[in-house]
């Protein structure tokens, strides 16, 4: 069985972000937990008499409180998912320990939000968790909602670890049955055709999915031919590959082209790593 985990904090774009994760948990027949990590409370914050216990105890009831009520408010039940406070000084460490905890199979969060709280999850958390996170993350935008998933875009660069997670994705996609076409961007007509043979060749010999298609567009700029193509097939999700450091990305992709779009695209994104890649979808 899948598990979603959902950071919220609290803001606009994460009450769209766990509306997304919830429809997404009852279409995969998923379970669903939603954490709001939250820093140990301050000394300062309560009266002297106060002992760091009865202020933890007092913190941890108001912030349950309010996830609950959030939940509630944005899905209108608190039926079929789970809601937990983690009390960590980092944000990441808190998401990290999260999924471990909870086997998680996917994080979908907000790209974007508005909190006095240290611990909003926005544009950088997202970053870090696309880098860190040992499962796949799904970046859902402010003007994103939930829809029928019926055709996704993957953007490769010939990455030895492009038909691993082309294997992941297609294990998800079939729950979908949902078109996926693999997108790669030249700069020219001559760059990389017998990477391109040869890449075709392993998507054949690897990928066993009936509703695949590899596509290419020539551009200098790669952020314009992809939001193009993005627009020309009507994607409802893309999904990336983060290279490690240092990693052959450079060729064809900038190293952050996937933690830009994870900000600026309105469509949802799906972003494996190393270690997602390492793991069951």
């Amino acid at each position: 069985m899948m598990n979603i985990l959902h950071p919220t904090d609290f803001s606009d774009n994460a009450c769209k972000a766990l509306k997304y994760a919830y429809e997404l948990s009852r279409k995969l027949n998923a379970g669903l937990r939603v954490v709001h990590v939250a820093e140990a409370p301050s000394m300062f914050a309560y009266p002297h008499e106060a002992s760091f216990e009865e202020m933890e105890e007092q913190e941890k009831d108001s912030y349950m409180r309010r996830l609950r009520d959030f939940c509630i408010e944005s899905l209108g039940t608190l039926s079929a998912i789970s809601c937990d406070l983690l009390i960590n000084n980092s944000v990441i460490a808190g998401i990290l320990n999260a999924i471990k905890e909870s086997n998680a199979s996917m994080v979908v969060v907000g790209t974007r939000g508005q909190s006095r709280f240290r611990e909003v999850v926005m544009g950088s958390t997202t970053r870090k968790l696309i880098a860190a996170s040992s499962c796949p993350v799904l970046a859902i935008p402010e003007d994103a909602s939930f829809s029928e998933i019926s055709q996704i875009v993957y953007t490769s660069d010939f990455s030895r670890h492009d038909i691993a997670a082309l294997q992941k994705l297609t294990a998800f996609a079939a729950n979908f049955d949902v078109k996926i076409a693999v997108l790669h961007v030249f700069s020219s007509e001559l760059d990389h055709i017998a990477e391109a043979e040869n890449f075709k060749l392993q998507l054949a010999e690897n990928i066993k999915y009936d509703s695949l298609e590899y596509a290419t567009r020539i551009s200098q700029n790669i952020g314009e031919a992809l939001a193009n193509y993005l627009q020309e097939i009507k994607t409802d999700l893309l999904v990336m590959y983060e290279k490690e450091r240092g990693g052959i990305i450079a060729r064809m992709f900038h190293k952050d082209l996937v933690k830009k779009f994870a900000t600026h695209t309105s469509v949802p994104l799906l972003s494996f790593n190393a270690l997602s890649v390492a793991d069951d979808l």
